[in-house]
């Protein structure tokens, strides 16, 4: 089934080329299993190097909640500590993270990849990334590969702080085939 939005996909060429590769890998193991990828033949085996650092895991329970994993050290260090379990967007203002929970329930319930633009925001600066959301199953259920990928420089390690937000950016829906 088609939204409106899948009408308005930009071509995969006009995602940056690590985002087009993880999309390209989804796909392939989308297309090899009915229904959704399992997480662990995707991660980590097949996210370069560069990108692992920035990929989470958000899950689903049955009451619908969402929670998160950090998988990389980046992010750790963005949390000051690794915050696997706790709700996500658990620092966010209320209306930014039910912004993100529709992306993501809407990603999981339907199984479509989404890319969707924000900022990671440092105490003296912000980062533009991209996020590309890639839904996978796992055996318990059902779990959203996020894969960060910068857009501008990072700070330096000195300049580095907590995350105060994020805004909710652009979403474009993907699409399960190739384009």
């Amino acid at each position: 089934m088609q939204s409106d939005s899948d009408t308005m996909v930009p071509p995969d060429q006009a995602l940056p080329a690590a985002a087009r590769l993880m999309l390209s890998r989804w796909r392939g193991l989308a297309g090899e299993e009915s229904g959704l990828p399992g997480l662990h033949a995707l991660a980590p085996a097949l996210i370069p190097a560069d990108l692992l650092p920035w990929t989470m895991t958000f899950r689903r329970d049955a009451a619908r909640h969402l929670s998160y994993g950090v998988v990389g050290e980046e992010l750790t260090f963005l949390f000051h500590e690794n915050p696997r379990g706790k709700p996500v967007l658990y620092y966010a203002a209320p209306e930014i993270r039910e912004a993100r929970y529709a992306i993501i329930h809407q990603a999981l319930d339907e199984g479509m990849p989404v890319w969707y633009l924000g900022r990671v925001l440092f105490e003296f600066t912000s980062v533009q990334v991209g996020r590309l959301g890639l839904p996978t199953r796992t055996e318990n259920g059902e779990a959203l590969l996020l894969v960060y990928l910068p857009l501008t420089p990072l700070p330096g390690a000195a300049e580095r702080g907590a995350r105060k937000g994020e805004n909710p950016g652009d979403v474009v829906w993907l699409g399960r085939g190739p384009e």
